[in-house]
């Protein structure tokens, strides 16, 4: 009688039949099958000319060349010997099994209790215990019967047109077919499969190459960053050098100063201390004269005992020298610090505003790449909506900003009247308003007119600095900071400190014409140059 397989036969059984191998052969992939097993397998694959392991699903191709292994041969035929050697003597009658039980029953067995099946046979289309396989061991033609662990519902599990196990699943169709499916009705959809899978290799390749170049272009960002880093380095060493040089071309001059100011001072000292003495002298001999009874010595020496010696100029002037020193250090430094601020926000932090034309004033020219801005003669014919500004010749930038830091630049020129500054989403547009904080406006102004260069505050800061011809705003939202700076002295005009709760837009305004204020407002490109 048969046995049901030990763990030891299972090593040597074919995935595909699930029997003992028949002359085994192994393939690339290291997995063994039986050498007519396999040889099917692949034959079906001969269409879409990649060829697959059963077990693991690695492809080859070409065809791998199939060739018996004769010491796997040699380990399953002494296990098929110990397997007829032991059915002959015979073993313990397997344990019944109900249908409530969850084992295979035999399909033979008689009565309501049968035996557990050992085997299934795919070609009797039925389910075996061990004295009902025994055939399946000793005839010629039951032994190529494929024979496979049992199976329940043997119907539901097998091919309706093969009748061959269903081991494969069909995407294009999602159904379960048997392997020889894949050459009948099913063989386009497994070329579709080979196409995908064509496909898939070429995203692979396009996504390798994409990253080959995203690996040269960083490697060329990091060379282009050292080089930057290198001559940055180099500038601001040789800067160094300078202000190191200026330190101490300053302090030599101090020091000459100093010393031409002690001796000067030395001199005078010797001359005040000549005049005390001949002063003392004078005292004592106005104090002999005054003593004397010799009334004609006494008017004979007056004249020239009473009168003092000249006096000296003195030197008072020590400290000018020293303060204008000061004051041109001190000049540079600011301009070295508002120089570095400005430059540095325009290689980081700044934007491309561009004009809304929805929320521009009617009287207001704007051009058409929304960089330049002009008050006309005459209100323009535009449509009314709730963004557009009614009475004051405001226009807004399309971007608003809700977070961040951001620097922009507005030339003004020579024009006589303008406003710059930022503004809330949800502040007026329609009608009159004052123009301030509170109401959700930061801005600086200026107005010949009224005689005004202010920030408007609330009430009108003046600003007591020469009127600038560019202007630089830069905006730090989370910081709190509205900052307007004069772009060609590189110096600070006017900082906002608030608290930012709503989107802000820029504001731009160049005033009415009046016949001197006609002239536009340009916002400067955002590109940095040298």
């Amino acid at each position: 009688m048969a046995t049901a397989a030990t763990p030891e036969e299972m090593k040597f059984s074919c995935s595909v039949c699930l029997d003992l191998f028949t002359e085994p052969a192994t393939i690339p992939c290291g997995h063994s099958f039986c050498l007519d097993c396999i040889g099917s397998y692949w034959d079906q694959s001969d269409q879409t000319g990649l060829y697959s392991c059963p077990q693991c699903r690695e492809t080859f191709n070409p065809r791998p060349v199939l060739r018996k292994s004769n010491v796997i041969n040699e380990f399953v035929e002494e296990l098929k010997k110990t397997r007829t050697h032991d059915s002959k003597r015979g073993s313990p009658a397997p344990a019944p099994v109900s249908a409530e039980s969850g084992g295979v029953p035999c399909d033979f067995c008689t009565g309501e209790i049968k035996r557990g099946a050992v085997r299934s046979c795919l070609t009797c289309l039925g389910s075996y215990c061990e004295a009902h396989l025994q055939p399946h061991y000793e005839n010629a033609v039951l032994k190529r019967h494929e024979l496979v662990q049992p199976l329940r519902d043997f119907e539901q599990k097998l091919c309706k047109l093969h009748q061959r196990l269903l081991e494969l699943y069909c995407r294009t169709d999602r159904s379960c077919i048997c392997a020889l499916c894949t050459g009948t009705d099913h063989l386009d959809h497994s070329k579709e499969l080979g196409e995908r899978q064509v496909e898939i290799e070429k995203l692979i390749e396009e996504r390798l190459h994409k990253l080959e170049r995203l690996n040269q272009a960083l490697e060329s960002l990091k060379l282009s960053a050292q080089k930057e880093r290198a001559e940055s380095e180099q500038v601001l060493s040789e800067l160094i050098r300078t202000v190191e040089r200026i330190r101490t071309e300053v302090g030599e001059l101090i020091g000459a100063k100093e010393k031409a100011a002690v001796s000067q001072a030395d001199e005078q000292r010797e001359q005040l201390e000549q005049e005390i003495q001949e002063l003392r002298k004078r005292k004592a001999e106005m104090e002999q004269l005054s003593e004397t009874e010799d009334h004609i010595y006494f008017l004979q020496s007056f004249q020239s005992v009473c009168t003092p010696p000249a006096a000296q100029q003195l030197f008072d002037n020590i400290d000018d020298s020293f303060w204008n020193l000061r004051k041109a250090a001190t000049r540079l430094k600011d301009h070295l610090e508002g120089f570095w601020k400005i430059e540095f926000m325009k290689a980081t932090v700044a934007v491309d505003v561009t004009l809304d034309p929805d929320t521009i004033h009617p009287i207001l020219i704007l051009t058409e790449d929304g960089k330049q801005v002009r008050p006309g003669d005459k209100q323009q014919p535009l449509p009314d909506n709730s963004k557009r500004f009614d009475h004051y010749v405001y226009a807004l930038g399309k971007e608003g900003f809700t977070s961040g830091r951001h620097y922009w630049e507005v030339e003004v020129g020579e024009k006589i009247s303008w406003r710059l500054g930022v503004t809330r989403e949800s502040s007026q547009r329609k009608g009159y308003f004052s123009v301030n904080p509170q109401q959700g406006f930061w801005t600086v102004l200026r107005d010949d007119g009224r005689n005004l260069f202010s920030a408007s505050t609330g009430t009108e800061t003046p600003l007591l600095i020469p009127k600038p011809q560019k202007l630089g705003v830069y905006l730090d939202y989370e910081g709190g900071q509205l900052s307007f700076y004069n772009v060609e002295t590189r110096s600070l005009i006017y900082t906002f400190t608030d608290t930012f709760t709503e989107k802000l837009y820029p504001l731009i305004s160049p005033g009415y014409s009046d016949g001197k204020n006609a002239a536009s407002l340009i916002i400067c490109s955002h590109t940095y140059t040298d």
